[in-house]
């Protein structure tokens, strides 16, 4: 996740800048088509006035604020399950925050 809006669907479903998404919906890694297919569901889920189940990995982080590392030294990841409701709001769209693929 590269930006998150404030009051914003995608704000009160808490996800998070930098957040890694495993799963949105039914859709994930292997059938996102660039992208496309969580548009998809967006649509579906708003036109059915339904909310959309995510998995997300965040970045485990300390009580100063820093990221936990591991033995390796790198961020621990942490397995999160949110809920997104699409909806009209102040902003562009009905969720609120911007995707990019992981490279």
């Amino acid at each position: 996740i590269e930006n998150v809006l404030a009051d914003s669907p995608a704000s009160e479903a808490r996800l998070k800048v930098g957040d890694e998404l495993c799963r949105f919906g039914t859709v994930d890694y292997t059938n996102h088509r660039g992208l496309r297919a969580m548009s998809d569901v967006v649509s579906r889920a708003y036109s059915d006035s339904a909310s959309i189940m995510l998995v997300v990995l965040r970045k485990k982080c300390t009580i100063n604020g820093n990221a936990q590392l591991n033995d390796e030294h790198r961020p621990t990841m942490q397995q999160i399950t949110l809920k997104l409701t699409p909806k009209p709001w102040a902003g562009k769209g009905f969720v609120g925050c911007v995707f990019s693929p992981i490279q």
